[in-house]
């Protein structure tokens, strides 16, 4: 709880206002956003859901039907719009779990268009991308498109189909780890080296391959 502070959840709201007006831009008429969160604090909960209707009146509420100890969300813990209460508040007293809130709500009308999409391109040197290829036709029975591998430092990873630009956002692993690249400081020979260990469920292995004295390269699969 450290990070904690009575401004922070005026901090949580700002960037949540930052998300919807971007989120809002890319529903269909007909299409339905649901917004939850897990604290109690009414400016991330229903202050949002009323500062969305009034900034966005396309949009509307779609009241949840409330079960098992879940109750109405609170108007006049915002502006007093009766539509709120067809949000839901999940409270730890009334059920088990800890504190949320959940609103659906229904585009009448697009608002916008939405950036054009930009996806993530490769960042694979050609020197790099010469030796996946050579190690790919000598040692796997499948072909992968070089242009869904990406390298973060050393580490070589398989990008998801449609993986949006992550240029501006901070990301812990881009995609499924594929394995390493590394350069080699010694004028070695190709060599290999292959180890495997079985697991519960699933074959692990590891190949490590040294091509051109250039780069070494570990593969490894889950």
């Amino acid at each position: 709880m450290s990070y904690w502070t009575p401004e922070y959840p005026q901090a949580c709201a700002d960037r949540q206002h930052d998300i919807l007006r971007e989120a809002v831009k890319v529903l269909k008429p007909g299409g339905e956003l649901i917004y939850s969160t897990c604290t109690f604090a009414p400016e991330e909960d229903e202050q949002m859901i009323a500062w969305l209707l009034a900034t966005y009146p396309e949009f509307e509420v779609v009241p949840i039907t409330k079960t098992a100890g879940i109750v109405d969300g609170k108007p006049e813990w915002a502006d007093g719009n009766p539509a709120l209460a067809g949000t839901a508040r999940l409270f730890p007293h009334l059920m088990k779990g800890e504190g949320h809130f959940v609103a659906k709500l229904r585009c009448r009308e697009a608002i916008g268009t939405a950036k054009k999409f930009k996806g993530q391109r490769p960042n694979l040197s050609v020197e790099q991308r010469d030796l996946l290829a050579k190690f790919a036709k000598t040692t796997l029975t499948q072909t992968f498109d070089h242009k869904q591998l990406l390298t973060f430092g050393d580490q070589l990873y398989l990008m998801p189909i449609d993986t949006p630009d992550l240029g501006k956002l901070k990301v812990v692993r881009p995609g499924y780890t594929w394995g390493r690249l590394r350069k080699t400081a010694s004028n070695q020979v190709t060599r290999w080296h292959w180890r495997f260990q079985q697991t519960r469920c699933k074959p692990k292995f590891q190949l490590q391959w040294l091509i051109g004295a250039k780069w070494f390269m570990v593969i490894q699969s889950r």
